[in-house]
């Protein structure tokens, strides 16, 4: 459909609140507003294979292919962290604990990873401890 992705998206994940849902692929990740079926952002990130919403539907979190884990501010598309190194494989899922500031991953490594979301961007940054 016009507005879609150019690779096939690998992964979606619905906002806390059900207004959002956000899809990743290979180069991006997109937010789409479930009212109106538009895109709403636009996410350049690495070969995306699981997403989810964390903080309060603040962030989006982004597992890649390469076994990195991105954070991006909603609200202006930034890449505000990148840990290149979250896995030695690829990022297969993502969960959020109930509050959003927990961030579960699991990899091809065979292993699963908790990560704690320190930060909810909007120029305070944002970061995965």
């Amino acid at each position: 459909p016009p507005g879609g992705h150019k690779h096939e998206p690998r992964a979606v994940a619905l906002s806390g609140d059900g207004g959002l849902l956000a899809s990743a692929s290979d180069g991006e990740a997109r937010v789409w507003s479930l009212g109106s079926r538009q895109c709403v952002r636009s996410l350049a990130c690495g070969y995306g294979l699981s997403v989810a919403f964390v903080a309060g539907n603040k962030l989006v979190a982004v597992g890649t292919k390469s076994g990195g884990l991105q954070l991006y501010e909603l609200a202006t598309g930034e890449l505000v962290h990148e840990n290149a190194s979250a896995h030695s494989g690829a990022v297969w899922s993502l969960a959020v604990e109930p509050g959003g500031t927990g961030l579960l991953s699991a990899s091809a490594d065979k292993t699963v990873a908790t990560w704690s979301v320190v930060g909810e961007g909007g120029g305070g940054g944002a970061s995965l401890a």
